[in-house]
């Protein structure tokens, strides 16, 4: 049984008993305890589940309390969230029936979610965020083992996730980005995401990163790629993006 299938056996069986104690996490999943026990990390540090004395609970928030993994500002100007939806749904229009595709654990990939309509879709991603949309919609996927989180809520790859991507075949590959410039390229704040993204920009696949308007003309830590390497989906402003129509979808 694969992580993200144990995964998803602990959440619904948590929604339905409120509850669990490791035991009976390991009865449940026919595992050993090692195993039971970093299963239970992953969804603790994702904030999925509580962690209580012996066991888990289900995640309770105080009202007003955020999630510290989901938080979002308490106030979105309307422009900006209607840039950022308007950027997923066309990405969403994009993939076919029966495609294989990566979805990568940026903010607006994640928002690309509800609107995916093709059918038989398999779909591989690193978060767990993007997971928990997915299995809303069955849509089918997999989650990479060897994912962690640092306590920032930064997703870390081991080197056994790395070579499993490797080894992968996608028909189109969704990343995010910090930055693009058109001499500094695509680069991003987090030196795990640049490498994982860098490494996907290889493959011989459709690839697209989406970026708001924000994002252009900036440069930051780690490079990724070149613009030339992918076509970018965003809310065209001629002003802004001039210089870079021939990369824009």
């Amino acid at each position: 049984m694969y992580e993200y299938q144990r995964l998803k056996i602990i959440l619904e069986e948590l929604s339905i008993r409120k509850s669990m104690t490791l035991p009976e996490i390991q009865e449940l999943l026919g595992v050993s305890m090692t195993t039971v026990r970093r299963d239970i990390k992953i969804l603790v540090d994702s904030q999925q589940v509580n962690k209580v004395y012996g066991g888990i609970a289900v995640l309770e928030h105080k009202p007003g309390a955020l999630c510290k993994q989901r938080a979002l500002p308490l106030s979105v100007p309307a422009p900006e969230a209607g840039e950022k939806l308007d950027i997923a749904r066309t990405a969403a229009t994009i993939i076919k029936d029966g495609d294989a595709i990566y979805l990568d654990s940026s903010p607006i990939i994640e928002t690309m979610i509800p609107f995916l309509q093709a059918r038989d879709l398999t779909v591989v991603t690193p978060s767990l965020a993007n997971m928990e949309k997915l299995f809303e919609k069955r849509i089918s996927f997999i989650i990479l083992d060897g994912i962690i989180s640092d306590e920032q809520g930064t997703i870390i790859y081991s080197d056994e996730s790395i070579i499993k991507l490797e080894n992968m075949g996608f028909d189109a590959i969704f990343l995010g980005t910090s930055g693009i410039d058109l001499v500094g390229g695509y680069t991003a704040t987090s030196l795990y995401d640049s490498k994982i993204r860098a490494l996907m920009l290889k493959k011989s696949a459709d690839k697209y990163i989406l970026a708001e308007t924000s994002s252009f003309n900036k440069i930051f830590l780690k490079k990724f790629g070149e613009c030339t390497m992918a076509k970018i989906i965003t809310r065209f402003d001629a002003d802004l993006c001039q210089g870079y129509k021939d990369f824009i979808l």
